[in-house]
């Protein structure tokens, strides 16, 4: 991967941004209900997700067919993603 391949898998686009933003308001949510706030669709989203999994951000549970992801608040990339949003937001 280049320099930049993370950084524009993290935030390459307007839907990845909402999707983590999601993440970061609710800290648990159904993939489901986070495909459509994020107006994403669910392939896109899902292989997302296991990018984020990969970098430690977020955790997944499963109940029979329910999956919820679970944002790890310990994750160094969670906590810069927080801050750089915090930031954004205020501008």
């Amino acid at each position: 991967m280049s320099k930049y391949s993370i950084s524009e898998e993290l935030l390459g686009s307007k839907w990845k941004i909402r999707l983590i933003r999601e993440l970061i308001n609710e800290g648990e949510i159904n993939i489901s209900a986070l495909v459509k706030r994020s107006r994403s669709f669910f392939k896109n989203a899902t292989e997302y997700l296991e990018f984020l999994k990969e970098l430690g951000m977020v955790k997944e549970k499963r109940f029979g067919k329910v999956r919820i992801v679970v944002i790890n608040q310990n994750s160094e990339t969670y906590v810069l993603l927080k801050r750089l949003l915090e930031i954004l937001d205020k501008s």
